[in-house]
């Protein structure tokens, strides 16, 4: 599956390389990003039924594996101070990774589906070949907005400030949701239709903790820029 994903992309990039264009000026941008993206986490111990008691507080577990292949979405907006440098903030949204026992004869205590959705800041550096063929690479940092099932949450029964009046039990496989800043990295290529329409071919990885481990993003994107079209990057008098 990996092999695929990659295959597609390397051919997506190829295909952006064969039309003639016009190069786009500095300025503000927006766009949107979509495709396939891969979770890098392996295996895992996941709660399975029953679920730990006061008599048996040892949770049960078994392995399992997260689905190999997500969907993953990304709108972003930009500022390009000059031809190589510039910076964009975005919100990328990734569909549910879903976990599953590699023993089908086993049922998990609770959901196996984590979900993973981020607003970033990045910084960019771009290179032009002839004007309209470019390779980028962007770095910064991801504010990721995580959630770890409760199936990966091995919990084992346990009384919270027993004898008190707030004494209560653990909930053995609860969800949790996690809120962090993590590290990002992108390369790709761009082509420029004209000076306003850009394509580009990419892949992110988005860094993660704990059993999610994290994202490696495939996309296509196309960006829209606000530039004066009678007064492009190489049109204007001085």
């Amino acid at each position: 599956m990996q092999k695929r994903i990659i295959t597609g992309f390397v051919l997506a990039t190829a295909s952006l390389l064969c039309v003639n264009a016009m190069a786009i000026a500095p300025g503000f941008y927006m766009g949107l990003m979509m495709g396939p993206a891969s979770n890098t986490g392996g295996d895992v111990d996941i709660q399975v039924d029953p679920r730990p008691t006061s008599t048996n507080p040892i949770a049960n577990t078994a392995i399992g594996n997260p689905k190999s292949t997500q969907f993953g979405s990304r709108l972003f907006f930009g500022y390009k101070f000059n031809p190589y440098a510039g910076f964009e903030g975005g919100f990328t949204y990734f569909s549910g990774i879903s976990y599953t026992l590699k023993d089908p004869s086993l049922v998990p205590s609770a959901g196996t589906t984590g979900r993973v959705r981020g607003i970033d800041f990045l910084g960019k550096l771009d290179y032009s070949f002839k004007d309209t063929i470019g390779v980028f690479a962007k770095l910064g940092v991801t504010a990721t907005y995580t959630t770890t099932p409760g199936g990966l949450n091995v919990t084992n029964y346990e009384i919270k400030d027993a004898g008190t009046p707030n004494a209560k039990v653990v909930d053995s496989g609860s969800n949790t949701y996690n809120v962090k800043l993590n590290p990002t990295v992108a390369v790709g290529a761009s082509y420029d239709f004209n000076q306003s329409w850009q394509m580009d071919a990419s892949w992110t990885h988005l860094q993660l903790s704990g059993a999610l481990k994290g994202m490696d993003f495939y996309a296509i994107g196309l960006s829209y820029h606000f530039v004066d079209v009678y007064c492009g990057q190489f049109l204007c008098a001085d």
